[in-house]
C-alpha cells in the first residue's frame, strides 16, 4: 500500500485534489455509497446531475444495477476484491494510515468521509 501511495494510487490521488480544486461543483460520490445503494438513489442522483432523464436514465440505473459491487455476481476475480463497505477502514494498518494522512493530510474529510 506504501509503494502504492507513492505510485500510480498516489498519482491518481493527486488527480482527485486538483479536480476537487479547479471543480468546486464537482459531484462527489462515495464508493461505499454507491456499493451498498440497492435502491439506487445515489445513482440516480449521479446521471441527473449529469443531465440524463427518460428512457436513458432508465437504461443508465438497470446498467448500473447490473454491474454494481452490491450484485454478488459481480464480486471475485475481477476488480471487486470484497462488496464491504469502507473495507480501508479494517485493511489500513497503523503505519499505513500514518503515511496516508502524512502524505494527504485531510483528504478523507474532503472526499466526504469522516476523519480516520
Amino acid at each position: 500500500m506504501l509503494f502504492e501511495m507513492d505510485n500510480t494510487g498516489g498519482r491518481t490521488i493527486a488527480r482527485m485534489i486538483e479536480a476537487l480544486k479547479q471543480y468546486p461543483d464537482f459531484y462527489q460520490a462515495r464508493l461505499e455509497t454507491l456499493m451498498t445503494d440497492r435502491d439506487l438513489v445515489e445513482y440516480e442522483q449521479i446521471f441527473c446531475f449529469l443531465g440524463f432523464s427518460g428512457s436513458a436514465l432508465k437504461d443508465l440505473l438497470y446498467t448500473a444495477k447490473k454491474n454494481s459491487a452490491f450484485n454478488l455476481q459481480n464480486i471475485g476475480g475481477g476488480h471487486i476484491r470484497s462488496g464491504r463497505p469502507e473495507l480501508w477502514r479494517t485493511e489500513f494498518t497503523p503505519r499505513v494510515m500514518d503515511a496516508f494522512i502524512a502524505r494527504y493530510g485531510n483528504l478523507p474529510v474532503l472526499l466526504g468521509y469522516s476523519a480516520p
